[in-house]
């Protein structure tokens, strides 16, 4: 595996400047460089790069890691997030981009903060540009979690894909992923999956029949694999950078005295507490949630779907859920029953709870209840992505995507592209944040987020 060769100690705008051919000098078009906000960024770049002993060097001697897209939840965000970006930006990459969960986020469950003030805390914790990876793939199993993610990076331009890793070894992640890609093993798993598995463990069952071992490492190494997996499985362009976990376990629920917590820690922690932890968090994140907290934006209840699921729930029918993404098995008859017999959220996610039936795939479901989420929904892949935050970088870099990514990055709802998987997408977002709204602290309205803006560091890139 290769990675960049850049001096890690250089530059911000020094490394910046060895992906700008890529995005602005190789480019006839040169309208977007007029534009006012991006002018002043623009002329500096090219003081700097007549400095820069780099800028007339041979193009095959720049950094190989020009672009590295990392794609992440941070919920929240804490140190062992920071010391991964430290890594990247220490490897010689250039620009940072973060491929963010919105509102909703794998294990199923709402973010513990909306997606623009942990898209704040990323970008303050070294990513230049964060966008998001929308409902509801950030809301689905790993497979198709990895596979718009990666699809997105590729789109975006990025050559590299960092990720945490409890084993940080490249070729064994590789070969987990071959096999996962094999007839055998997709025959197998699918089998298990539609009696009633849940996805993981029909992961790790299948892979140990069919390979004879288990599945590498934690939760990273399994998001790691789908991830390897995606990218062969679409031959997209693009090398991976795993950096070795550090820090507790991903499922540990206490804090350790030294080491970065998991933010699964941190979320008990809070919901113990009802305060952030005094470690683990770097200090320019606790600023940026406890104002959310003095908005009435920090923490939302995680949990909240199985509340607000729980009425309509005792008015449907199975037939009317048998559509939705997850409710095969069987699943749709019982949530049906077990909503009747409950009177509240956690007591029906009690009565639903079965091995074949883990807490990630029930949460997940009944978010998908509530949106009218299906299957065509989760297999088709994002018609465009949301611009949460973007630093004096990530301006300039944006500039370039803008124009030559090939997926479109929007700011606000106007932007969204009128085609029909768009729509379609759209709907499904909007639906998520609306119910998110209800479950902040201080409750907002529907369209809400429809007001929201992205987060942008205005100060130059030097």
């Amino acid at each position: 595996m290769q990675i960049a060769a850049v001096n890690p100690d250089s530059s911000p705008a020094s490394r910046f400047l060895d992906f700008m051919p890529f995005l602005w000098y190789n480019n006839a078009d040169s309208s977007a460089r007029n534009r006012q906000d991006d002018a002043h960024n623009y002329s500096e770049i090219i003081k700097i790069r007549s400095k820069n002993p780099m800028a007339n060097e041979s193009k095959d001697r720049r950094s190989i890691m020009k672009i590295c897209a990392v794609i992440c939840e941070c919920n929240p965000i804490h140190n062992g997030h920071a010391y991964l970006f430290r890594r990247i930006r220490e490897a010689g990459a250039a620009g940072i981009i973060a491929i963010m969960s919105g509102n909703a986020v794998q294990r199923g469950s709402l973010a513990i903060a909306d997606k623009y003030i942990r898209a704040a805390c990323v970008m303050a914790c070294g990513a230049d540009l964060v966008l998001e990876l929308p409902y509801p793939y950030a809301c689905a199993g790993s497979e198709v979690f990895g596979t718009a993610g990666v699809w997105l990076a590729a789109c975006l331009g990025a050559d590299t894909l960092a990720f945490g890793s409890e084993t940080g070894d490249a070729e064994l992640l590789q070969h987990a992923a071959d096999a996962i890609r094999s007839a055998d093993f997709i025959s197998a798993y699918r089998e298990r999956v539609r009696a009633g598995a849940g996805t993981a463990g029909a992961w790790a069952e299948t892979y140990r029949e069919v390979c004879g071992s288990s599945l590498p490492g934690g939760a990273n190494d399994l998001l790691a694999v789908s991830y390897l997996a995606a990218i062969g499985k679409h031959r997209l362009p693009i090398t991976v950078f795993p950096v070795k976990r550090i820090g507790s376990d991903y499922r540990a629920d206490f804090l350790p005295a030294d080491l970065p917590p998991s933010a699964t820690a941190v979320r008990a922690y809070l919901k113990r507490t009802g305060r952030l932890p005094d470690t683990g968090i770097p200090e320019i994140a606790v600023r940026q949630l406890e104002g959310a907290r003095a908005d009435g934006r920090f923490p939302v209840c995680e949990d909240a779907a199985a509340d607000m699921i729980l009425p309509l729930l005792r008015l449907a029918k199975e037939k009317d859920l048998k559509h939705i993404a997850g409710c095969g098995g069987g699943l749709s008859g019982r949530l049906c029953a077990a909503a009747r017999q409950s009177t509240t959220g956690s007591e029906l996610m009690q009565k639903l709870r079965t091995g074949n039936y883990p807490d990630a795939r029930l949460r997940r479901t009944l978010l998908f209840c509530l949106t009218g989420t299906t299957d065509a929904d989760l297999h088709t892949l994002p018609a465009y992505t949301t611009l949460l935050a973007a630093s004096g970088t990530g301006r300039a870099l944006l500039a370039g995507l803008r124009r030559n990514a090939s997926v479109p990055i929007v700011t606000k709802p106007a932007d969204r592209p009128a085609v029909p998987e768009a729509l379609r997408q759209s709907r499904q977002s909007d639906l998520l944040d609306a119910l998110y709204t209800l479950a902040m602290p201080q409750r907002r309205s529907a369209d809400w987020f429809f007001k929201c803006s992205p987060t942008i560091d205005l100060t130059t890139i030097c």
